[in-house]
């Protein structure tokens, strides 16, 4: 893994790591996340009567950092949906939903694995684009099989996410070639299919990610290149049955720009963006291969937190 467990997973080392992006993928601020909450959970230095108000005070903070990482807001609910159901017992409920999920998410990570290694064909030359720990995984689980695999990514500007593809696949015996951002369409050209991670799933079948995947998909689509986001369906997002909109941050003018900005320009740098489902093939989760117009099936079964969902719609229709 490329991130380290927070040494003292506490709520302020939390959203400190990850707002100065000190966190991996969506998976780890979630996992992360999860042993947070089940921290000040057990954190016997918290009275039971301040409980509830410094529970409350952990989702709002969380949530004012990853307003679309939805495997932490998944994380949130389940939490939250756990207290809720066992009035007096709140604390020991929230520790167990929270390690709860850290042993459903890593058993689906590796289900993922597993169905990422049949569907990744010996031979393919795959791109990527940004960073996937899933993708990762199937990848490596794939060459563990003795399948031979090569990539090309570029690299996912501002935060060079693509150097930690070159990183990690290339001691594992995969070959990588790496290029710019904008030289994706030449890149493309020779590949078999796209893989990318993503950080929110909607229920029409769209996903929210790295900025420049959509790009991605538009140049897969050109090519005839099936365009594939792996994830678990921790990413599925139940507040977008109720119309509650997706929100986009953007990064700090200096990510792009050096020095002060001329009078009368302005530097924009938004973090994630939306690929629609007609650009993607399918997602690639522990239940399966699934079509985009099968999310909103599994809905459902999400978790869910009126609190929490009256928290995330709050901050995400500022």
């Amino acid at each position: 893994m490329f991130t380290p467990t927070l040494s003292d997973p506490s709520v302020e080392n939390l959203v400190t790591a990850i707002r100065d992006d000190l966190i991996g993928g969506a998976a780890d601020m979630a996992r992360e996340s999860a042993r947070a909450l089940r921290t000040l959970a057990l954190d016997e230095s918290v009275g039971d009567s301040d409980f509830p108000a410094r529970f409350d005070e952990a989702l709002t903070e969380i949530i004012e950092v990853t307003p679309s990482i939805m495997p932490v807001t998944r994380v949130l609910h389940a939490t939250a949906a756990a207290a809720e159901a066992a009035p007096g017992g709140e604390r020991t409920a929230i520790a167990e939903a929270a390690e709860s999920f850290i042993d459903w998410l890593n058993a689906a990570l590796d289900e993922i694995a597993r169905i990422g290694a049949d569907l990744i064909r010996d031979g393919d030359r795959l791109f990527l684009y940004s960073m996937s720990s899933t993708v990762y995984r199937m990848i490596e689980a794939a060459v563990d099989r003795g399948k031979r695999v090569t990539v090309v990514t570029t690299e996912s500007r501002p935060g060079n996410e693509g150097l930690m593809t070159l990183a990690r696949l290339s001691p594992k015996g995969v070959a990588v070639d790496i290029g710019i951002d904008a030289a994706m369409t030449p890149l493309m050209r020779d590949c078999t299919a796209v893989y990318v991670g993503s950080d929110d799933v909607t229920s029409g079948g769209d996903c929210l990610a790295k900025v420049g995947c959509y790009a991605t998909a538009l140049v897969a689509s050109h090519y005839g290149i099936p365009y594939y986001v792996a994830g678990d369906t921790s990413k599925f997002d139940p507040s977008s049955l109720r119309g509650v909109p997706i929100k986009i941050r953007e990064m700090p003018a200096s990510d792009i720009v050096a020095g002060d900005v001329p009078t009368g320009g302005r530097v924009r740098n938004p973090v994630f963006e939306v690929v629609p489902a007609s650009l993607i093939t399918a997602y690639v989760t522990e239940l399966g291969i699934m079509h985009p117009g099968a999310v909103y099936q599994v809905m459902g079964s999400v978790p869910w937190s009126g609190r929490v969902g009256e928290l995330v719609a709050e901050h995400n229709r500022r």
